[in-house]
Order: C-alpha cells, then structure tokens, then sequence
C-alpha cells in the first residue's frame, strides 16, 4: 500500500485544527505524514508545537496569502509521500479514512479517489445519482458526494475530501490560485477535475473514505459581503464555462448568469448583487485562458 501526506488547509479555525489534529492517532493507518497550511492572520503556535512533538511527520506552515487553491499547491509542493489526501479544517474523520482512500489506488488506472461527505453535499437521499456530475450548460456540479454507492468513474470531486497521485499532481499544474480567486473559493476543485479528465485519467468515488463537515459557522472561505462574494461566484463560473465548455453553450450560460443574478438581487433586496454577478462572469471568462503552473 503506498504512503499518504494528509494535507489540511486551514483559515481562522485554530480549536478546530486542534481537533482535528487530535484524532489522527486513530486512524488504522499510521504511515502518514501531515502537512498544515494555515492562512490565518497569526499564527497557530498549539499546533505548531503539536507538530513539533510528534512521532509521526507532521509539519506545520504558516503562510499569508488567503487563497485556498494557493494553500493545497504549497502543501502538493512540501509532501514527500506518493499519495496526497485533501480535507478540510472542520471535519471529522473515521478510522479507517486514510486506509480507505489508499486502497483504491492499487489499481494503476485510479488517478483520484472522491471520498464521501456527509453533514454539507446531502443534495438527495442516500444512493442518490448521478454522483460528481458536471453540466456543462449551467456549469453546476451536483455532487451527491453523501450517497454510499461507490463509482467506478465520476466527473467530479469534493474539495474537502479527495485523494490524488503526487506525480500526476504536479504533472497538471495542480489547482489555479491566479484564475479562480476570490475569498469564495468556488470551481477551482472542478477546474481541476475537468482538467485532469480531458488529460485521459479517472476519478473513482469511494465512499468507505469517508468524513463528516462539521460546516463551522465562522472561518474558513467565506466573505461578509455578500456584493464582493457574488462578483467572484460569477467570475469563477465564467472562467469554468470559458475553459471548459463548448462554444455553443456560452451565450445561454451567460444570459442565465444575468437572470441568477437578477433573481439574487431581488431576493436579497440589494441592487449591486445584479452588476457584480454579471461584470464578475465577463472578467472570469476573459481571465479563463491562464492556467498557473506549480
């Protein structure tokens, strides 16, 4: 079975990394290292002691810009193992999480491993399908990464719970900090998929690897204005549909992007929502053509 470096970006959630940090002496598979990257604005100095006094590897950075997709290309960059596994700060593991997640990749054809998330993408019933599909019209993602059936292949994956090759990792670039910015942290996991699909691998969804998303009501990727996160959501999609649909879906996606905005608008009783949204979609789909390489 290879080694795994378990990676966890982390931002403003100091008693939660702590927590999380705390239960990895459960896991069944103890030949692991642990990679943190915290964004917050001061440094965590529990967990970096914590990481200093361990017996299993565990190493702990300390890094100043605010971008999740930036966090998970510095933790690629410092892992050693062959295996990267992804989670995010809030979180709770099973036991056998990172047992679950190396097993896949036994088989040489798996490129990632989407693990299961149940408590934040409960988009239907359990065994719900289609799981990690991508509809390249609306450029939405429905995940249903909480149903128990595993997939043999999948077209997407949930940020805060896959695994990937290391090698194929920095083979494509890794995540792209420079196109999909913004505090919101949207579509850069599928900007990735997409990109690791159209190279020829395989997502598989394997739902023995599985977490529970505590969803933190404070931290993580998130902006309290709701007139900023809106312009970044469309930016994100425009780059999404720009870079990874065909040309004949750009004109009704960017004339539903104007009506989702709109409707936004309405219902949240703020005239800026409608010009954000939509000047965000125009700059995202002009910005799509670069692609940052680790």
């Amino acid at each position: 079975m290879p080694r795994a470096t378990l990676i966890i970006p982390t931002l403003e959630r100091p008693e939660l990394l702590l927590e999380v940090l705390g239960t990895l002496d459960r896991q069944s598979a103890q030949d692991f290292e642990t990679v943190i990257i915290d964004q917050s604005d001061a440094p965590n100095e529990q967990a970096r002691r914590l990481c200093e006094g361990s017996k299993r590897p565990m190493r702990y950075v300390h890094e100043t810009r605010k971008s999740l997709p930036n966090a998970r290309n510095i933790g690629a960059k410092l892992a050693s193992s062959d295996i990267l596994i992804y989670i995010d700060d809030d979180v709770t593991l099973d036991e056998r999480f990172i047992e679950a997640h190396l097993a896949p990749f036994a088989d040489s054809t798996i490129a990632v491993v989407a693990g299961r998330i149940t408590g934040a993408y409960d988009d239907g019933p359990p065994g719900a399908a289609p799981v990690g599909a991508f509809n390249p019209w609306l450029v939405k993602v429905t995940r249903n990464f909480h149903t128990t059936t595993p997939f043999d292949s999948v077209e997407q994956l949930p940020g805060g719970n896959f695994s990937v090759r290391r090698e194929l990792y920095h083979k494509l670039g890794g995540f792209d900090p420079d196109t999909f910015g913004g505090p919101a942290s949207i579509g850069e996991e599928t900007d990735f998929a997409l990109r690791l699909r159209k190279s020829g691998h395989r997502i598989v969804f394997a739902p023995a690897a599985h977490l529970v998303h505590l969803r933190a009501p404070r931290g993580g990727c998130r902006d309290d204005s709701r007139v900023r996160w809106t312009y970044w959501h469309g930016h994100n999609m425009g780059a999404l549909s720009r870079r990874h649909c065909s040309w004949y879906t750009w004109l009704p996606f960017l004339w539903l992007q104007c009506l989702r905005y709109l409707v936004h608008a309405v219902r949240g009783a703020n005239p800026f929502i409608w010009p954000a949204g939509c000047f965000g979609t125009l700059v995202g789909f002009w910005h799509s053509t670069r692609v940052r390489t680790l």
